[in-house]
């Protein structure tokens, strides 16, 4: 059995009075990259947790860099000006000061002047920050280029990048159909009184990539030269082209397939009957016939409306 607690000092070696019991039959383990010998595997972004502080800690300095620094300072000369003068002059100005249009005017009848100071130059220089980013997403299957961190990228590293990522989210699709969906499903059957081992179900993965010509083509070429090299049954070339196009339903084709196999001997002896009685027909209707009623095929007879063009 398993238990859960709310413990403020850590973990527990004990349960306390207040702890909820779990059975066994209500738990399932999903583990990720288990090797067999500890009880739980490894987070699949376990490796990126501390480069994501880092740079979660990068992002926030950025914006406060740039929300101190970036702005552009003024420097108001008042040669010879006391304290009481300072102020006066803000007092003066305290509407243009406070202004956020673009363009502020001041006017002033004494020496001096306004400089602008800019503001910090190198706000644009991010590459550590770009660098954790890199760093964090080592631990993911989605690459870098497919969320807006790509540079200098074109469209077939764009595609091959995509094609990874398709690869990669099969094999994650596969790991939680094995850890979760089927053992949820066979437990929640057992629950029900039914015996998992017999059922025959399959779990598919949505497909939302559409189809293009080109690949339709390629999959028919291939199946073409699996079917020429007498290997394969119909079966097996029908799940193969599933597994190339996710559309296809592969339990239907079989059934028409089945279908079409089944109707073929009723469809053969409806052509035989065919022929034959073509056959019966012609042999009832005859052609042109002779004295004595049988056809001469050495002399044959001219037809209605036919003129006889023999010589003598």
């Amino acid at each position: 059995a398993f238990w859960w607690a709310e413990d403020d000092w850590g973990w527990a070696l004990e349960p306390g009075p207040e702890a909820i019991w779990l059975p066994a039959w209500m738990m399932i383990h999903a583990r990720w990259r288990w090797d067999g010998d500890t009880r739980y595997g490894r987070p699949l972004f376990g490796p990126a947790a501390r480069a994501y502080k880092r740079v979660a800690e990068g992002e926030s300095d950025i914006a406060i860099r740039r929300k101190t620094r970036a702005g552009m300072r003024y420097v108001h000369e008042l040669p010879d000006a006391d304290d009481a003068r300072v102020q006066e002059y803000m007092q003066i100005n305290a509407e243009a000061l406070g202004s956020t249009a673009a363009v502020v005017d001041f006017f002033t009848n004494v020496q001096g002047g306004i400089s602008a100071i800019q503001g910090d130059a190198n706000l644009s220089q991010i590459e550590d920050v770009e660098h954790h980013i890199e760093t964090m997403f080592l631990a993911s299957p989605l690459p870098l280029a497919l969320v807006g961190y790509g540079k200098n990228l074109n469209r077939d590293i764009l595609e091959q990048k995509q094609d990874q990522y398709d690869r990669a989210l099969e094999g994650i699709s596969a790991w939680v159909v094995d850890q979760m969906v089927e053992p949820i499903l066979e437990r929640q059957w057992l629950l029900a009184g039914i015996w998992p081992e017999g059922l025959e179900y399959e779990i598919r993965q949505a497909y939302k990539k559409p189809l293009t010509a080109d690949e339709v083509r390629q999959t028919a070429e291939a199946l073409i030269k699996l079917k020429a090299t007498q290997l394969f049954q119909d079966e097996m070339l029908i799940d193969i082209g599933a597994m190339m196009l996710p559309h296809v339903d592969a339990e239907r084709v079989k059934e028409e397939l089945q279908a079409a196999m089944e109707a073929q001997p009723d469809e053969i002896e409806r052509m035989a009957a065919l022929v034959q009685a073509q056959q019966a027909q012609n042999q009832q209707g005859g052609g042109g016939r002779v004295a004595g009623g049988e056809s001469d095929p050495q002399n044959p007879q001219p037809g209605p409306g036919q003129e006889d063009t023999g010589n003598g």
